[in-house]
């Protein structure tokens, strides 16, 4: 009797324990995974970690780069032959302008000036340059000239002849008609014929010593 008393009694007591227990929460139950689901997520953190290293080394493109002009080269340049004409020039050493109108100074002598010993000055022109003439037509054209230099003009030694222009003379060179001293006039003429046709005809001469032309004269004429 007493030992069911005491069995009894730890029952009891083994009950009040257990409802003073706080209860234990229950776990849920663990999923099952798929075969294989292991390596497929293995496979494609590989496969992403791959794509963003590939972004990661692409260069990103510069929309707001400046392209710089760029030089091409042409077609080199042969080099190319100059050729170079020589013209004679003549040169007349002085020549002077005559009394009046500027305009006739143009009759005048060279840019260098004359040698102070060749030095002449045209005080008169006959016929007048530019007078109009008639076709066909003999004249006699005369310059008045004065020897401003510091030396005489030998008669024998200083000659005038045709220089260059229109061919209106009957002959080429003249002698001086005497010996011309310093500060002296001279007339100097030369037998002309106009040509037949129309135009603007001149022609030029000078006075000549040694290897030395001076003293430019010239005839122009206009034939109607």
């Amino acid at each position: 009797m007493d030992r069911k008393k005491r069995i009894l009694s730890l029952l009891v007591t083994l009950a009040i324990t257990l409802a003073c227990v706080p209860a234990i929460p229950t776990v849920a139950p663990l999923s099952t995974r798929p075969a294989g689901f292991v390596e497929t997520m293995v496979a494609g953190t590989a496969a992403a970690a791959a794509k963003s290293t590939q972004r990661a080394s692409s260069p990103t493109p510069w929309t707001n780069a400046t392209l710089l002009p760029t030089h091409t080269p042409g077609p080199a340049l042969s080099p190319t032959a100059t050729i170079i004409f020589k013209i004679p020039t003549i040169k007349v050493s002085s020549g002077g302008g005559t009394d009046g109108s500027g305009g006739s100074g143009g009759s005048g002598g060279g840019s260098s000036g004359p040698p102070p010993e060749m030095a002449c000055r045209i005080s008169n022109i006959t016929p007048w340059p530019g007078s109009h003439m008639k076709p066909n037509k003999d004249f006699v054209a005369t310059w008045s000239v004065s020897n401003r230099g510091t030396a005489g003009w030998d008669e024998n030694s200083v000659d005038y002849k045709y220089i260059l222009g229109a061919k209106l003379h009957k002959q080429p060179i003249y002698d001086l008609p005497f010996s011309v001293p310093p500060g002296a006039t001279v007339y100097l003429s030369v037998a002309m014929h106009s040509p037949s046709a129309p135009g603007v005809y001149s022609s030029v001469w000078a006075m000549h010593a040694s290897e030395t032309l001076f003293c430019r004269l010239e005839m122009k004429i206009i034939v109607p």
